[in-house]
């Protein structure tokens, strides 16, 4: 392919993406929701969709974390980042499919996963909620969330994409007039997609950290997709002017910054939790581990691991210099990425399910109480692993077909010089 000149600067040839890759995706998409139509028909529909939405949740809050880092690139004036910011500027391309995807979840799969959907389970706490309870209003904020990140996230990137062919200094301009309104509209749509998506799982329960939890385990994930993303394209014989180490060690240290940004919301969501002792907060914690029989419960060894596998052991090896800088830092964002579905997963698999005419589910309409019902079963999570594989092929192809629809380098950014001559 020819090469395009902006000035000394000689502009990379677009990504090309093989096809054998689509190819994989569209399998892993097709693996995916037909383990999820058997799990239906053959397994459980409970469960089918909570596998369900442990892929849509995870995929979405990870691909949140684009259009957010590139609005705080914008506002910050991050001119170091430049010749990487098309890589989580490409999330938003997966809002398109998640959004109809959620809206699928939305209008087939609350009344088989979440209680306040089912009067049975309307005690006084229950009532006093339904104004935000509802399917409606559920519906409403799948809209509202998606619209508003996938939506300001599109049009950042068109500014910029639209930029690199006509070198409007004021598309530059536009993308930091857009940025901050997004990054407030973002809070709030991902504030009703954590309460209404996962929340909302145990109706009783609240937390007021909940979506700061939720954010920067979203961010984690992304960031550490982004370093894999990264080490790639620099190995690229093409882009190696444009990418180097030292971008990749900025991205390494984001990364070990989520890390410890996350034990700081995690840990502290706990000990107010721990320490305030309230039936309403607790209800959360006693469904996933036993604080007077640790082995009564088994989600306690699985509550157990994750401090470790989450922040332990990748903030130590993320410690040192040369970890951030290379090949080291792929098997670690791959460690990152597993343990942050391993997480997801924990969200929502323990969660009680309407077993409407039946009793309950793993909790009671008039307490979720763990006393009453016995801890949550601990099934293999086969059925979700493989729903999962099919949100993974449905995101990938997305951010892959905006990495190669449009240059991989915003080759006439004003701040594109900065980037390529950027060293610590």
């Amino acid at each position: 392919m020819a090469h395009h000149h902006t000035g000394s600067v000689v502009a990379p040839p677009k990504l090309q993406i093989p096809k054998n890759f689509y190819i994989a995706c569209g399998a892993a998409a097709a693996i995916g929701f037909l383990s999820f139509g058997v799990g239906l028909v053959a397994v459980d529909p409970a469960r089918a969709w909570k596998a369900y939405l442990i892929g849509l949740f995870f995929f979405t809050i990870m691909a949140m974390s684009g259009p957010w880092l590139v609005a705080c690139l914008n506002l910050t004036r991050g001119g170091w980042a430049v010749t990487v910011r098309r890589i989580p500027g490409s999330f938003w391309a997966a809002f398109l499919p998640l959004g109809v995807l959620a809206m699928i979840f939305a209008l087939g799969g609350v009344s088989h996963v979440y209680e306040w959907a089912h009067v049975e389970y309307h005690d006084a706490l229950v009532i006093k909620k339904l104004s935000l309870l509802n399917q409606p209003f559920f519906i409403a904020s799948t809209v509202i969330g998606y619209s508003a990140i996938g939506g300001f996230g599109f049009l950042m990137s068109r500014n910029s994409y639209k930029q690199d062919e006509t070198g409007d200094g004021n598309l530059y301009r536009k993308n930091l007039v857009l940025s901050a309104p997004f990054l407030i509209l973002m809070s709030l749509g991902l504030t009703l997609l954590s309460v209404h998506y996962v929340m909302s799982l145990q109706p009783h329960w609240f937390s007021t950290m909940w979506t700061v939890n939720i954010w920067i385990t979203g961010v984690q994930a992304g960031l550490a997709l982004m370093c894999i993303i990264a080490v790639w394209l620099s190995r690229k014989g093409s882009l190696r002017p444009f990418i180097n180490e030292n971008h990749i060690h900025d991205l390494g240290k984001l990364l070990f910054t989520a890390t410890a940004f996350w034990a700081y919301i995690a840990f502290c969501q706990f000990l107010l939790m721990w320490y305030a002792n309230l039936p309403e907060e607790a209800i959360f914690w006693n469904t996933r581990m036993s604080w007077d029989d640790p082995m009564s419960n088994p989600w306690t060894i699985i509550t157990a691991i994750m401090p470790f596998a989450k922040w332990v052991i990748p903030f130590f090896l993320l410690l040192p210099r040369v970890t951030k800088r290379g090949r080291f830092l792929i098997p670690i964002s791959i460690w990152i990425l597993f343990f942050s579905v391993y997480e997801v997963w924990w969200w929502i698999a323990p969660a009680p399910v309407p077993n409407v005419g039946h009793g309950t589910g793993h909790g009671s309409g008039v307490g979720e109480a763990v006393a009453h019902h016995g801890p949550p079963a601990l099934e293999l999570p086969w059925l979700e692993l493989l729903v999962w594989f099919g949100f993974a092929g449905v995101f990938a192809a997305s951010i892959a077909w905006a990495l190669s629809r449009w240059n991989i380098i915003p080759i006439k950014d004003p701040r594109l010089e900065e980037s390529m001559h950027f060293h610590q």
